[in-house]
């Protein structure tokens, strides 16, 4: 199993208590997937070949990161192309793009429409996020926090 088929199957189980606690069976929790040009079109193919999971069609939304010089060293030097020395080496920008991207794809403001109240950030290789991630979002709702943060 990977990464992404986890993730999915643990919001897919967090999305049939919800439904089951609230009544309601059209509870849906998105996921929203920041990919770089070097894992977008592989992401885009591997949700199709699983048939996203399990998710339903619209469920998923992927964002791609823009990529940007890449330094090779704390100075600040540009890493080059070893094919040229004239081409700089490009990396994605890193993983605070991903607050970037959800205003600029206006995904941020369709989940306010939405009413949606709650956001968890959680990284592609950190699977036990998903053990802890409902006490996380409990204790956050409970406490009224704004904002709360998880080391696994």
């Amino acid at each position: 199993m990977c990464y992404l088929e986890w993730f999915c199957r643990n919001i897919l189980e967090m999305q049939r208590v919800a439904r089951e606690r609230s009544g309601d069976k059209t509870v849906t929790l998105p996921l929203a997937i920041m990919c770089s040009g070097d894992t977008y079109q592989g992401t885009i193919d591997l949700l199709k070949e699983h048939n996203n999971f399990g998710m339903a069609e619209g469920q998923i939304t992927l964002m791609l990161q823009d990529k940007v010089p890449g330094f090779i060293n704390s100075s600040g030097k540009i890493g080059v192309k070893k094919d040229d020395r004239w081409v700089a080496e490009m990396k994605p920008h890193g993983h605070g793009d991903v607050h970037t991207l959800l205003l600029k794809t206006g995904l941020a403001q369709k989940w306010v429409e939405e009413g949606r109240t709650n956001l968890v950030f959680f990284q592609d290789t950190n699977a036990l996020a998903m053990r802890a991630m409902c006490a996380l979002l409990g204790v956050s709702r409970t406490k009224g926090f704004d904002m709360n943060s998880l080391c696994v």
